[in-house]
């Protein structure tokens, strides 16, 4: 059996699709969901079903923008006890946090995470789905109930900066200029809300932090995400020895405990891989270095455990889209100059 969601996930097709002369039910039946099932948030419905029954739908009932009329009409609610959790934190940053945390309660199929960009002030909440193609619809709706989230908990400290959606237009792009007044940016490779990195300091006006705790205790006890302790124990020690110690997969599993093809199997069962952990902390490390210090590049690289200052070059180009030399010319460590 797939990943189980909570029916909250569905909040307002139902309506959408009955408004366009559609028969939700029978859509919902058609791919393994109980329509009674979406009368209770917090019944369990299969995340493919989702993935597949919002596809269907905007097929059948002519609706191209069918994704981004469901998320118009969800609200933070849906998330259940976390969206306690975000509401009563201090700032849009633990909020964030929380969410990137958390969000396996409300689906385990998708994860939230916030990456740095090359630009300093920017950083991106990038949203990962682990169901196959396609999912263009379900995309669409979560970026668009993402974005009226953040805009709400930040209020006119928003400043979304443009939103990137991992396929073409599927809808006119008038659509997505009314939808979210910013930039969209198609066939990026990811799902993401682009915004000034100084949001995360805003503060939130219902912050409660007993409030906050006491969910973030009950949810820490009650749930446990399927693999995220060791996903978190290989980041944690691939920082730690980064350019100073072994990286490959079997080193690490021996000083985890675990079995190299152990280590990559739990690492499966949480919807990634030994070399995207790997990658990903190098990427935020690369960053780091050429966003705050002027450390010549050949240390850089060896700070990352590459080979030389050619191999920092090339990983930087596809992660960035251009090479670490020019992204220090373009000013992404000008603000540690200006400040030294």
């Amino acid at each position: 059996m797939g990943d189980l969601v909570r029916s909250a996930a569905l909040s307002g097709f139902t309506d959408v699709v009955a408004e366009a002369g559609g028969d939700p039910a029978a859509m919902l039946r058609r791919f393994g969901i109980d329509p009674a099932a979406l009368l209770d948030d917090a019944s369990l419905i299969p995340h493919d079903g989702v993935v597949q029954v919002l596809e269907y739908a905007a097929a059948s009932t002519g609706l191209l923008d069918l994704g981004l009329r469901v998320g118009e009409r969800q609200d933070e609610g849906m998330l259940g006890l976390l969206s306690v959790v975000m509401q009563h934190s201090a700032t849009v940053g633990e909020a964030l946090d929380a969410a990137g945390r958390f969000m396996f309660v409300h689906s385990p199929a998708v994860s939230v995470t916030a990456h740095p960009e090359p630009d300093p002030s920017a950083i991106a909440l990038v949203y990962v789905t682990t169901s196959p193609p396609p999912v263009c619809q379900l995309n669409e709706m979560v970026m668009h109930f993402a974005h009226r989230v953040v805009r709400q908990y930040t209020a006119g400290a928003f400043g979304l900066i443009a939103v990137d959606l991992p396929h073409a237009p599927i809808s006119p792009l008038a659509r997505y200029e009314e939808c979210f007044g910013s930039p969209v940016r198609f066939e990026r490779g990811r799902a993401a809300l682009v915004l000034p990195a100084s949001m995360l300091a805003v503060s939130l006006p219902d912050a409660n932090p007993h409030v906050r705790q006491m969910g973030l205790d009950y949810l820490s006890a009650r749930f446990a995400a399927p693999g995220q302790g060791v996903t978190t124990q290989v980041r944690g020690y691939l920082e730690r020895i980064l350019g100073n110690g072994s990286t490959d997969v079997a080193s690490v599993g021996d000083a985890l405990g675990l079995h190299g093809r152990t280590l990559q199997r739990r690492l499966a069962a949480a919807g990634t891989t030994y070399g995207d952990v790997l990658d990903g902390v190098r990427r935020e490390a690369a960053l780091r270095h050429l966003a705050h210090s002027d450390l010549p590049l050949a240390q850089v690289a060896a700070a990352l455990g590459l080979a030389d200052q050619s191999t920092l070059t090339r990983y930087v180009v596809r992660w960035f889209g251009k090479p670490p030399s020019r992204l220090r010319r373009e000013g992404v460590s000008r603000s540690v100059k200006e400040s030294s």
